[in-house]
Protein backbone atom coordinates (compact mmCIF):
# COMPACT_ATOMS: atom_id res chain seq x y z
CA UNK A 1 0.00 0.00 0.00
CA UNK A 2 2.99 2.29 0.46
CA UNK A 3 3.86 2.40 -3.25
CA UNK A 4 0.26 2.86 -4.27
CA UNK A 5 -0.26 5.65 -1.74
CA UNK A 6 2.93 7.40 -2.90
CA UNK A 7 1.93 7.15 -6.56
CA UNK A 8 -1.56 8.48 -5.96
CA UNK A 9 -0.74 11.12 -3.36
CA UNK A 10 1.00 13.68 -5.56
CA UNK A 11 3.03 14.61 -8.61
CA UNK A 12 6.07 12.68 -9.77
CA UNK A 13 9.38 13.52 -8.07
CA UNK A 14 10.96 14.99 -11.18
CA UNK A 15 13.43 16.98 -9.05
CA UNK A 16 15.06 13.78 -7.76
CA UNK A 17 17.97 12.38 -9.85
CA UNK A 18 17.19 8.83 -8.69
CA UNK A 19 13.76 9.11 -10.29
CA UNK A 20 15.37 9.84 -13.66
CA UNK A 21 17.93 7.04 -13.34
CA UNK A 22 15.19 4.52 -12.48
CA UNK A 23 12.98 5.84 -15.29
CA UNK A 24 15.74 5.53 -17.88
CA UNK A 25 16.56 1.99 -16.71
CA UNK A 26 12.91 0.98 -16.84
CA UNK A 27 12.45 2.47 -20.33
CA UNK A 28 15.60 0.75 -21.60
CA UNK A 29 14.44 -2.60 -20.21
CA UNK A 30 10.96 -2.16 -21.70
CA UNK A 31 12.46 -1.22 -25.06
CA UNK A 32 14.72 -4.26 -25.01
CA UNK A 33 11.76 -6.55 -24.23
CA UNK A 34 9.62 -5.04 -26.98
CA UNK A 35 12.47 -5.38 -29.48
CA UNK A 36 13.05 -9.04 -28.55
CA UNK A 37 9.34 -9.80 -28.77
CA UNK A 38 9.04 -8.09 -32.15
CA UNK A 39 12.10 -9.91 -33.54
CA UNK A 40 10.86 -13.29 -32.29
CA UNK A 41 7.45 -12.76 -33.88
CA UNK A 42 8.89 -11.70 -37.23
CA UNK A 43 11.87 -14.07 -37.40
CA UNK A 44 9.93 -16.89 -39.09
CA UNK A 45 9.17 -14.59 -42.02
CA UNK A 46 12.80 -13.98 -42.94
CA UNK A 47 13.78 -15.36 -46.32
CA UNK A 48 17.51 -14.76 -45.95
CA UNK A 49 18.22 -17.88 -43.92
CA UNK A 50 21.23 -19.88 -45.04
CA UNK A 51 20.93 -23.57 -45.85
CA UNK A 52 23.80 -25.79 -44.88
CA UNK A 53 24.83 -29.20 -46.13
CA UNK A 54 24.54 -32.18 -43.80
CA UNK A 55 27.49 -34.57 -43.94
CA UNK A 56 27.96 -38.00 -42.40
CA UNK A 57 31.32 -39.71 -42.71
CA UNK A 58 32.42 -36.94 -45.11
CA UNK A 59 29.58 -37.76 -47.52
CA UNK A 60 26.77 -35.33 -48.30
CA UNK A 61 23.31 -36.45 -47.22
CA UNK A 62 20.37 -34.90 -49.09
CA UNK A 63 17.61 -33.24 -47.08
CA UNK A 64 14.56 -35.38 -46.50
CA UNK A 65 16.50 -38.58 -46.91
CA UNK A 66 14.97 -41.33 -44.79
CA UNK A 67 17.71 -43.88 -45.50
CA UNK A 68 20.65 -44.20 -43.15
CA UNK A 69 24.23 -44.96 -44.21
CA UNK A 70 25.46 -48.48 -43.71
CA UNK A 71 27.20 -49.01 -40.37
CA UNK A 72 29.58 -51.81 -41.34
Amino acid sequence: MGLLAAAVSGPLPTHDWQFWVATICALAAAGWLVRRLYRSLTSHRRADSKRVELTLDRKAVPYGSQSRPDDQ
